[in-house]
C-alpha cells in the first residue's frame, strides 16, 4: 500500500497592480510514500524540526510553511538564515531519500468566470490524479489518496460534489480533485461513470483509475506532518517558478533573497520531481520533467514543456496589461 498526499498552492485568483497574490500558477503536489521509507522519513523530519525549532511536540505547533518563511507566530524569532537552512536541508533529506513528488501546473488565467476558473482547477486535478495513477502503476500497488481536511470538504459526500454545478457555483480546489477522482474510479460500480469528468478524458480506457482506492481520505494538516511537508515542498517549487516566470517577463522584478532553497538544493531534488500539465491543444495532460539550466537559483521547466506554458503566460501577461 502507497500513501499519496495531496496539497495545492497558489487557488487565489486576487490580483494587485496587475499581479496575483500568491504566484502565477495553478500547483497540485502528491508526495508518493512508500511503506519502507514512512517510519525514517516520520523521524528524521521531527529531528530537523526540533533542531531548528524546538519543537518537541510537533502537535502544538504546525510547521506551514508561509509562517515560516515569514518569521510569523511560533516562529518570530527564528533568523532568515536558519529558515533558509531548514528548507535546504528538508530538501536535501527527500533527495537522500529518494522521496517522489509529482507536481500539477496550471497557469492562472485573468477572469471572472466561475466556470473558466473551476475548470483551471479542474485540469491541475486532472493532470494530477492521471499522473499519480502512472506513478503507482510502476509498482502495481494501491494508492490511498490523503488530501488536507478544508472547510470546503468536512463531511463532503460523493452526492454533494456531483450536485455541484460547475458551470454556475464556485468550486475549490479540494472539491474539484473530489469530482475528478470520483469519475476516474467510479467505472468499477457505475455504468455511466464518465457523466461526472469535468475535464473529459482523451482516451477513455486509459484513464480508468485501476490503482486508486475508491475513496479519497480527508484529515487535516495540523494531525499529518506528511501533509505539512507536502505543503512545505510546494512553497519552494511556486516561488521558485514565479522567480523564473518573472525572470521572462520583467527581470527587475526578480528577488533571490526570496528564492528559500540554493541551486544546489534544486539541482539535487529534480530528480525527484515528476510533472505534468494540461494541454489544451491536445486536450490531454501531459507527464514530463522539470530540470535547472545555468540561471542562478532559478527552477526551469523542460524545454517542450515550458515552451507550451510559455506561449499561455504571454497571452495571459498580455490580458492582465488591457
Amino acid at each position: 500500500m502507497v500513501l499519496v498526499y495531496i496539497d495545492e498552492s497558489g487557488i487565489n485568483f486576487h490580483r494587485e497592480y496587475g499581479q496575483y497574490n500568491d504566484g502565477y500558477f495553478i500547483l497540485q503536489g502528491a508526495m508518493i510514500i512508500y511503506e519502507e521509507v514512512y517510519w525514517n522519513l516520520e523521524r528524521i523530519f521531527c529531528d530537523i524540526i526540533d533542531k531548528y525549532f524546538g519543537i518537541e511536540h510537533w502537535l502544538e505547533n504546525e510547521m506551514h510553511a508561509s509562517d515560516i518563511w515569514a518569521q510569523k507566530g511560533f516562529f518570530k524569532d527564528k533568523s532568515k538564515e536558519d529558515v533558509k537552512l531548514f528548507f535546504n536541508e528538508f530538501i536535501q533529506l527527500l533527495s537522500k531519500l529518494d522521496i517522489p513528488f509529482i507536481l500539477s501546473i496550471q497557469p492562472k488565467i485573468y477572469t471572472e468566470s466561475t466556470k473558466e476558473k473551476n475548470i483551471a482547477y479542474a485540469k491541475c486535478s486532472y493532470s494530477l490524479l492521471q499522473t499519480i495513477e502512472f506513478k503507482l502503476a510502476q509498482r502495481h500497488q494501491t494508492g490511498i489518496l490523503i488530501v488536507d481536511d478544508t472547510q470546503d470538504c468536512k463531511n463532503i459526500t460523493i452526492v454533494d460534489s456531483l450536485n455541484l454545478d460547475y458551470q454556475k457555483e464556485s468550486l475549490s480546489v479540494s472539491q474539484t480533485l473530489f469530482r475528478q477522482f470520483f469519475a476516474l474510479t467510479s467505472w468499477r460500480s457505475l455504468k455511466n461513470y464518465n457523466d461526472f469528468n469535468i475535464i473529459k478524458p482523451k482516451f477513455i480506457e486509459e484513464s480508468k483509475s485501476i490503482y486508486m482506492l475508491d475513496r479519497i481520505h480527508f484529515l487535516s494538516s495540523k494531525d499529518s506532518l506528511f501533509l505539512q511537508m507536502c505543503d512545505i515542498v510546494l512553497f519552494i517549487i511556486q516561488r521558485c517558478l514565479t522567480n523564473d516566470y518573472l525572470f521572462r517577463i520583467d527581470r527587475s522584478r526578480i528577488d533571490p533573497d526570496k528564492i528559500p532553497i540554493s541551486k544546489y538544493s534544486i539541482s539535487t531534488f529534480r530528480s525527484n520531481l515528476s510533472l505534468t500539465y494540461y494541454d489544451s491543444d491536445k486536450n490531454d495532460f501531459t507527464r514530463s520533467n522539470i530540470v535547472r539550466t545555468g540561471l542562478d537559483d532559478i527552477l526551469l521547466i523542460e524545454f517542450r514543456a515550458y515552451e507550451y506554458l510559455e506561449n499561455k503566460l504571454s497571452d495571459i501577461e498580455n490580458s492582465m496589461r488591457k
